[in-house]
Order: C-alpha cells, then sequence, then structure tokens
C-alpha cells in the first residue's frame, strides 16, 4: 500500500436475491464485521480511552495530535475494503463497507456481501440510540430494529474499535510521506491489539474482546497537514476466526461536512 498516489478503488456492487434465512445470517455478520474493520461510544466521550502510543517521538507526538484532531470532529465519511483475503464472518465474504459518521453516535453505511450467486447490499442506521438493518426482501421496504443497548450497535459504528486504535498504537514510527487519494500524508506505521482497545472502551464495546484475533496487528496510518487521519490499512485478522493474510484499507474523507442521517420507516 506505499505506491505514490495511491487511489482508491470504485466499488462495483451486483445486487442478487437470496433468501430470508440466509439474509438473517448474513446481516449479523456483517454487523460484526463492520466494526471490527472496519466502530457505541464516540470519540470524545467518558468511554475514550487516553492517548497511549508508544514508539519514536516524533512519531507518538503527531498521533497524539491526530487522536485529538480527529475526536475535535462532528461529522466524517468513510470506506472500509478487503483488499487482501476474506474478510470472513459466519461463512460469508465481505467485500466493503461506506458510510458516514455524525456524532456523537449516529451513523449510516451500506454493507457489500459477497453470497453465493452473486452479493448483495445491506443498509444500516444508528440514530437516536436505535439499530436498524434492512430487509430487502420486505415487500414495503422494512427494517429490523434493535435496542439502542444492543451489541450489534456498538459494532457496526465505525467510531468505537477503528479511530480508537490511533489512542493505543505501539512501535510506531514515521515512515515517509506520499499521497493519499490525491492529498499529501505522513506515513506512520505501528501495531495495535484490538482486544486491549475494546477492553479500553469498556460498556457494550469491552464485550468485544472475545471475538477479535489477539494482537499485535501491524496497522500504517496516514495523516494529513492538518492530523486528520486519511486513510488507515490493517494488516492481519480482527475477527479471530479469520486468516492472517486478510488485509483490511479504511479510508476517511469529507470531514466535517453536512450529513443527513434520518431514521428509516421501520
Amino acid at each position: 500500500m506505499h505506491e505514490e498516489n495511491w487511489q482508491h478503488p470504485l466499488i462495483r456492487t451486483t445486487r442478487r436475491r437470496m433468501n430470508r434465512r440466509l439474509f438473517l445470517v448474513g446481516a449479523g455478520s456483517a454487523a460484526v464485521a463492520v466494526a471490527m474493520a472496519g466502530q457505541g461510544a464516540a470519540m470524545g466521550q467518558d468511554a475514550t480511552p487516553q492517548v497511549d502510543v508508544t514508539g519514536d517521538e516524533d512519531a507518538v507526538k503527531l498521533l497524539d495530535a491526530s487522536a485529538k484532531a480527529m475526536a475535535a470532529l462532528q461529522t466524517f465519511h468513510f470506506d472500509v475494503e478487503t483488499t487482501r483475503g476474506e474478510s470472513s464472518a459466519m461463512g460469508l465474504n465481505l467485500k466493503r463497507i461506506s458510510g458516514d459518521v455524525r456524532r456523537p453516535a449516529d451513523f449510516q453505511a451500506e454493507v457489500s456481501v459477497d453470497v453465493p450467486f452473486g452479493s448483495i447490499t445491506v443498509r444500516a442506521i444508528g440514530i437516536n440510540g436505535t439499530f436498524y438493518i434492512e430487509d430487502p426482501f420486505s415487500q414495503e421496504g422494512g427494517w429490523r430494529t434493535f435496542s439502542a443497548g444492543s451489541d450489534i450497535m456498538a459494532l457496526v459504528n465505525p467510531d468505537i474499535i477503528i479511530l480508537m486504535a490511533v489512542r493505543l498504537l505501539s512501535n510506531a514510527k514515521i515512515d515517509g510521506s506520499e499521497k493519499f487519494n490525491g492529498t499529501d500524508a505522513q506515513r506512520v506505521v505501528g501495531e495495535v491489539d484490538f482486544q486491549r482497545v475494546a477492553g479500553e472502551l469498556g460498556g457494550d464495546a469491552s464485550g468485544l474482546a472475545d471475538q477479535l484475533a489477539q494482537g499485535p496487528i501491524p496497522v500504517t496510518v496516514w495523516i494529513d497537514a492538518d492530523n486528520l487521519i486519511l486513510g488507515m490499512e490493517i494488516d492481519g485478522p480482527l475477527l479471530a476466526a479469520e486468516s492472517d493474510a486478510v488485509v483490511r484499507l479504511v479510508s476517511f474523507s469529507a470531514f466535517d461536512e453536512p450529513v443527513e442521517i434520518d431514521a428509516p420507516d421501520a
């Protein structure tokens, strides 16, 4: 992922039908994988761990500034893509998640999952303490609803696990500079134990630790001149059931741009 002028590929999704039983399995696995990839407490809230980065002094200083800059945001867009291997949960292959976060806790996402005869995109929304997953087989566009305290809601919001990991990076060092999606950025490499991240968060997120792979996992972070994180590459499994070969790329953009998130007619 260190090529000059790296560009994020466009999503290509083919919608296919599958039976209702497979959808219920897929929705659950997608929810797990979103958070593992790809984060409910939001950054800057009481459950947020303190910055505890170790490594070279210049890298520690940069990551500290970046954690603060990201915590100050009110909105951002995110994309999570499996770039190597398979992001697999419950036998399904998660390819991509794309969505928006509006703090303190609202989010919306489209999750693309490969299924035996094609792929399907499922929408997910979290708003006002309620989490919704689209039911593509409802003739009236129905949604499945989960309570505010459900583990699934904590899993799907991408603000919980991935961005929090920046605060707990170990052996960090600045590894040069390059363009990420056309923007000049410094590249920082290090390692993170996602089980520790979940444990530090407490609350619903702490229950995720048993589902995560044991660290440390190599992580690369791209940071722009305003200390904002443009991207993170996670080189290794997040879920305990995944192979060591999986690699995920998480991109962040549209910082503090207006975002509309409305609850569906569930």
